[in-house]
């Protein structure tokens, strides 16, 4: 007969641990985003999720917070960068003006997770944050390793 080892007591791995794992092997995690995580922090901190952005009126000033997962700068914006923010909730469009773009531009290209602030713009059902700010929030969240789209 062989004999049965007894299973290692090994310690459990943590929600964020699991989504972390989840995102170095497939860039993404059907658990939770990492963003929510930090949520009630952001909430005290008056950060609005990208869900709620449709609830803000045109001109509204609000912070959202997220991970970026796209950047696009067609060759008719004028020098427009669209990048797209991911959070728990949905997406937000970021309009960086291409001067804002210029001197923000190791936050906004080095980051993984950013606090974008700004002015809701709204036309109908497309809404838009209109970049007045801008910060990196990557030490309070994990490294995920996620990769960005960059500039199509």
């Amino acid at each position: 007969l062989d004999p049965v080892e007894p299973a290692a007591d090994l310690p459990g791995i943590s929600e964020q641990e699991h989504v972390t794992a989840d995102y170095h092997s497939t860039s993404l995690s059907l658990r939770a985003h990492p963003v929510s995580f930090y949520r009630e922090q952001l909430r005290h901190q008056g950060v609005v999720t990208a869900g709620s952005l449709r609830y803000c009126n045109h001109g509204d000033r609000v912070e959202v917070a997220g991970t970026i997962i796209a950047y696009q700068r067609p060759g008719t914006a004028g020098g427009i960068t669209f990048v797209t923010l991911e959070d728990e909730t949905d997406v937000a469009n970021l309009v960086v003006y291409k001067d804002f773009m210029e001197a923000n531009r190791k936050v906004l290209l080095g980051s993984r997770y950013v606090i974008a602030a700004g002015m809701v713009e709204r036309q109908g059902d497309v809404i838009h944050l209109k970049v007045e700010g801008v910060r990196s929030i990557d030490q309070e969240l994990p490294d995920t390793k996620q990769k960005q789209r960059r500039f199509h």
